[in-house]
């Protein structure tokens, strides 16, 4: 089949793209993740020059939109130096044209592009793993595998389609004398709060706490994410969704930190968490986020905590001490190197990143 490859542009086809984005992800259906003002914060609104990339195919003879790739462009400080990245997200095929390549040819056109804007490397976290191929054939590799991770706080929505359903209450009896066990687990700290805010009222503090606790946070990481204030405050301010701060602290100042929001996971009410950052020395205070994590899980009924990221950032957290336990839902971290220097810094190290859904576009 001829096909057009060309930059995309929403002022001529958001419908289209619209479209597209329905047919690919009917699981969306009905949330605010497809609506226009959705598709213009992620890709439109982000301060940065520019503030997305998007690509597209046609048809050469039929002009419909058959494919869609985006990149964001995300910051990292790769022991110590900063990197673009364009952080890989919304790739598209049409259900119609499946099978015939354009995935790969798409891809290859995308991040050759990409590679000619001047980025340093790409990033993306792909959970399905029929489209790992594709972009290995493009020169993709995968670096570490974010598995996710559950704190189950009640049964009703895990059982409500088995014939155990009726058993939930008494399950659910198991699962809050479990809860109490593994809250016990953790060492209290009369000198250590913790407390609980939106985001927006988080990132209007200009005491430079935050910005402290970061460059502590950073310090002891090879690769991480930029997380300034702008950017926080673009990330977590998408249409109609509700983020929250949980912040343990020493006096005035933050020892560990963890970013959340309510969302349904599987068909289950989850409080997911986007970000925990615990600097190394800190780990200590990872119990009393955790134990606010269910406190604010259960005044927002949700069922469950989910959580992703690496296994030796698991073990740094003690998720499994504090009753997480791991699923069979696997993301993958695949990167694609695109400049010299991004070939020399150890990007493809398994241990070189620290990442969580916050270095996606998930959530």
């Amino acid at each position: 089949m001829p096909l057009d490859f060309s930059q995309f542009d929403a002022a001529v086809s958001l419908p289209e793209q619209r479209e597209l984005f329905r047919d690919c992800f009917p699981e969306a259906a009905g949330t605010s993740v497809e609506s226009e003002s959705h598709y213009r914060w992620k890709f439109h609104s982000l301060k940065a020059s520019p503030s997305s990339y998007e690509y597209g195919v046609r048809g050469a003879e039929s002009r419909q939109l058959l494919g869609y790739y985006a990149a964001l462009p995300y910051r990292y400080s790769v022991r110590g130096e900063e990197f673009a990245c364009g952080m890989v997200c919304d790739v598209m095929t049409h259900s119609a044209a499946r099978g015939q390549g354009i995935f790969t040819k798409l891809g290859r056109y995308s991040t050759d592009s990409l590679q000619s804007s001047g980025l340093d490397f790409t990033s993306g976290y792909p959970i399905r793993p029929e489209v790992i191929p594709g972009h290995l054939k493009v020169g993709w590799q995968i670096v570490q595998d974010l598995p996710m991770y559950l704190k189950v706080l009640r049964s009703n929505a895990i059982l409500r389609s088995s014939a155990a359903r009726l058993l939930a209450p008494l399950v659910n009896l198991g699962l809050s004398a479990f809860s109490f066990v593994t809250r016990g687990r953790s060492s209290r700290d009369p000198q250590e709060s913790v407390t609980v805010e939106a985001v927006e009222a988080f990132l209007c503090r200009e005491d430079g706490a935050y910005e402290r606790f970061f460059e502590k946070w950073a310090s002891s990481r090879s690769v991480h994410l930029i997380k300034d204030r702008q950017f926080l405050a673009w990330r977590l301010g998408a249409p109609e969704t509700k983020y929250q701060v949980i912040a343990a602290k020493r006096g005035s100042e933050i020892s560990a930190l963890a970013i959340v929001r309510c969302t349904e996971l599987k068909g289950i009410p989850c409080l997911a968490v986007l970000d925990l950052m615990l600097p190394v020395g800190n780990e200590a205070a990872a119990g009393p986020v955790l134990r606010e994590l269910e406190r604010l899980a259960k005044a927002e009924r949700c069922e469950a905590i989910a959580v992703m990221l690496n296994r030796n950032s698991a073990r740094h957290a003690s998720l499994a001490r504090h009753g997480f336990i791991r699923t069979p839902f696997v993301f993958k971290l695949i990167v694609k190197l695109l400049s010299e220097r991004a070939k020399q810094a150890g990007l493809l190290e398994p241990s070189a990143f620290d990442v969580m859904w916050i270095d996606s576009d998930d959530l």
